[in-house]
């Protein structure tokens, strides 16, 4: 509790899972929806282009979230460098 209330434990790196998963439902319900209204208008174009774009939405929410999370490790990371450099530095 007290990691919490310093701010040394961060709760964005979880909660960013929680948002990729939300995100990654919107765009399939989205995907599905384009689907369904395409196929009910009989248009065939719009199916292929949904079939490209949903895939290509979901992998793009991958790496966007992949690179938030990034950021965290990075501040884990230098965090430790620099706790490491002040023990020596002692």
């Amino acid at each position: 509790m007290k990691d919490l209330l310093n701010f040394d434990k961060m709760i964005s790196p979880s909660l960013i899972k929680v948002i990729y998963l939300i995100g990654l439902v919107g765009i399939g319900l989205f995907g599905l929806f384009g689907l369904v209204t395409s196929i009910a208008a009989n248009s065939m174009l719009m199916v292929l282009i949904y079939l490209i774009l949903v895939p290509l939405a979901a992998l793009l929410w991958r790496v966007a979230m992949e690179q938030a999370i990034l950021f965290f490790k990075m501040y884990d990371e230098l965090r430790t460098i620099s706790s490491n450099q002040n023990r020596s530095n002692i």
